[in-house]
């Protein structure tokens, strides 16, 4: 399937993976990761654990679009949007995936929301 959001450097894990990702969660980017383009592949370097993943064309895409948080419920429309044909199940299983490999890479960390960020001391 031309459209994988696998990073295809990384194995693939069963049903045992221990990160899950809450698909109305926004996630973003971790500050550790610095990327490069090359042709239509994103190339990630990870400063602090000297790890490098490369992410095919739509895995690309996909993290060019985490440049501000997003959730897989996001990001999945968005993937719909852009492959004409591709049911909402198959976008949603695909980001949820792409979204899983990343965080497990340390890549991909939740990002605060408004509640969660209070300073003023009120739950």
């Amino acid at each position: 399937m031309a459209h994988r959001t696998d990073a295809e450097c990384s194995a693939r894990r069963g049903p045992e993976t221990l990160f899950m990702i809450d698909p109305s969660m926004p996630y973003g980017r971790c500050s550790d990761a610095e990327e490069s383009l090359v042709g239509d592949r994103m190339m990630i370097y990870h400063r602090r654990t000297g790890r490098a993943l490369v992410l095919n064309p739509t895995g690309s895409w996909l993290w060019q679009n985490l440049v501000k948080p997003m959730s897989a419920v996001e990001l999945a429309e968005c993937l719909e949007r852009r492959y004409a044909g591709l049911s909402p199940e198959q976008a949603r299983d695909d980001v949820i995936g792409f979204l899983q490999s990343l965080l497990e890479q340390e890549l991909l960390l939740p990002a605060p929301t408004p509640s969660s960020s209070r300073t003023d001391g009120v739950s």
